[in-house]
């Protein structure tokens, strides 16, 4: 079960639809929260992009697009919360407090002094000639999100791997879609009725565990 802490914050998310915590929105650095890191696997290279010259722009059936409802600080560390569109089910995920700035800020159309990470990813893609389609929460494996983003260049769509906190800054910094899949909604989101008396634990980020 997640600590109580992190319930309190779901619920209060849920009924603001707003930012929980406006501390992680400050210009102020935030230290990332203690995490236990996973094994490494191996030392094989990253996987390749993958690009799809026709792939499709719209959502599908089994995807269902999301708003981030909350962000703030649990117990257990920072935590990204993402609402279906009637607000009734919300999925949690646990994410560096870095990222929890950056989507913070990003979540009000503010920017820090300073490119953060994704200020300059944005800047890249753009000079490349790329656009960010969508992003995608595909699947819950183990403890562990993952997603994808959809990047446009030209003619081609290119599918890269990723952190859904990462996902979730791009597409708000893009003004792009934030989709999870059915499958992952249903599995890991919390029901309003059950955040009241205390739902089912978090899910994580990529690289960050629940102890």
């Amino acid at each position: 079960m997640a600590p109580a802490g992190f319930h309190r914050l779901v619920a209060h998310a849920v009924a603001s639809t707003s930012l929980a915590v406006a501390a992680c929105a400050s210009p102020a650095p935030v230290a990332a929260p203690v995490a236990t890191l996973p094994p490494v696997a191996s030392s094989a290279a990253p996987p390749e992009p993958t690009s799809a010259p026709d792939a499709p722009a719209r959502t599908s059936a089994d995807d269902v697009e999301v708003t981030v409802v909350g962000v703030g600080r649990t117990s257990e560390g920072a935590a990204v919360l993402l609402g279906d569109a009637a607000h009734e089910t919300v999925l949690p995920i646990l994410i560096g407090g870095t990222e929890a700035l950056s989507i913070a800020l990003r979540s009000e159309g503010r920017r820090f002094e300073r490119p953060l990470t994704h200020d300059l990813l944005d800047a890249l893609m753009h000079e490349l000639g790329g656009r960010l389609l969508r992003v995608r929460i595909d699947d819950l494996r183990g403890d562990t999100f993952v997603a994808t983003i959809f990047v446009r260049r030209g003619d081609r769509t290119i599918e890269l791997d990723a952190r859904p906190s990462d996902a979730i800054a791009l597409a708000l910094g893009n003004g792009s879609p934030i989709l999870v899949s059915r499958h992952v909604l249903e599995h890991a989101g919390v029901k309003r009725q059950d955040i009241e008396q205390g739902g089912p634990a978090a899910g994580v980020d990529g690289g960050l565990v629940v102890p």
